[in-house]
């Protein structure tokens, strides 16, 4: 059973990272769990919307992840995490509301958060990844002009963002 010392090796770097952190190790590790989870089911409901923009039953399961990534990340201290979903939550509650319309600029800035997630729970835990932090604030600004009727294009993140997160919205441009 080679898994398990990996395995246990894994949660002590991430218990490590969230004491570094001031994150509460069990809190962090139910916090992880229910990320997964949650951000698995982004990415379906994710598609399933896009493939289909009148979808509302799609489109309120991603507000609602968003949601859940907020909440759950602000309690356990997780701030970045939970700071990053509400704005995007955000932009969902103005779409939900019909205070913004659909656009693929929208649609750009979606699939671009939905993938970021995975490098925000990467430095949350202390691993590394390509995002910066001008990553992550370019994105939630893109958020911000999207909940104002804005229509950002994508070009305006491609000096802040690496080019494996940019790829999930220029290859479906060239698709």
């Amino acid at each position: 059973f080679e898994a398990e010392p990996d395995e246990t090796e894994a949660e002590a770097a991430d218990a490590a990272a969230a004491v570094a952190a001031g994150i509460d190790p069990a809190m962090l590790g139910i916090f992880l769990d229910e990320f997964d989870s949650v951000h698995a089911q982004l990415e379906d409901r994710l598609l399933d919307w896009l493939d289909d923009v009148s979808n509302t039953k799609a489109l309120g399961e991603i507000r609602r992840a968003f949601h859940t990534l907020k909440g759950s990340g602000r309690m356990v201290g997780a701030s970045e995490i939970g700071d990053f979903a509400w704005r995007y939550e955000e932009v969902l509650n103005g779409l939900i509301e019909d205070r913004i319309s659909f656009s693929q600029s929208l649609a750009d800035g979606l699939t671009l958060a939905t993938g970021a997630l995975n490098a925000l729970r990467d430095r949350l835990v202390g691993e590394s990844n390509e995002l910066s932090e001008q990553g992550i604030q370019s994105l939630s600004e893109f958020a911000r002009h999207l909940n104002s009727g804005g229509r950002p294009g994508i070009d305006s993140l491609a000096d802040h963002l690496p080019a494996t997160l940019l790829a999930l919205v220029l290859d479906e441009a060239e698709d």
